[in-house]
């Protein structure tokens, strides 16, 4: 595995700056609500899984953090097969089955630590909607790698409508690839807005 470059440190320690002027009151916060637990890591992000909530942040990439204090939430294992076509399913939703009212879809895929400098060591998706119409914003950057269990993913979708037959809910999943064949899924569900 490729280190991250003395010009790419650089630039992630400027975007790094601004992130936290920006949201580092809001991180602090989480993070001092959902208080010591039990951790679970790699070499790219760090979990926090504790009875008042959790939060996941990337280590290298300061703007990746995810985090729910006060609310329920619901931890399982899964192995490497499970992770990888859940992912998969993720990625397909997003791009064929986009229902006309959702309002926001986002899939984050970090295979590497460095992928953010490396087109082939991430993946992102993102749909933006307007009410009830298309998407008036996507992007969809890096490469997809189909058969292979990232160190870290996550999933965002809010929608405007719920049905009592879709089968997925609004809110954040992420996954950290752990040693082994055991790996850490999280489901935040979002609440009543």
């Amino acid at each position: 595995m490729e280190q991250i470059s003395t010009e790419q440190r650089v630039g992630l320690d400027g975007l790094h700056d601004v992130y936290i002027k920006k949201y580092g009151a809001d991180i602090d916060l989480i993070k001092k609500e959902v208080g010591s637990g039990d951790i679970y890591e790699n070499s790219l992000a760090t979990a926090m899984l504790a009875k008042d909530g959790v939060w996941c942040e990337c280590k290298d990439l300061p703007t990746e953090f995810t985090g729910a204090a006060g609310i329920p939430y619901q931890t399982r294992f899964v192995s490497t097969e499970e992770a990888i076509s859940l992912l998969a399913n993720i990625r397909n939703q997003s791009i064929t089955k986009i229902e006309e009212n959702y309002r926001y879809s986002d899939l984050f895929v970090l295979y590497e630590q460095e992928g953010i400098a490396n087109p082939a060591g991430a993946f992102s998706l993102h749909y933006d909607f307007a009410e009830g119409g298309p998407a008036i914003r996507t992007r969809v950057n890096g490469i997809f790698q189909p058969h292979v269990l990232p160190l870290y993913f996550r999933s965002r979708t809010t929608r405007l409508i719920t049905s009592e037959n879709s089968q997925s809910q609004d809110g954040v999943l992420f996954c950290l690839k752990q040693p082994g064949d055991v790996h850490l899924l999280v489901e935040i569900p979002y609440g009543e807005e």
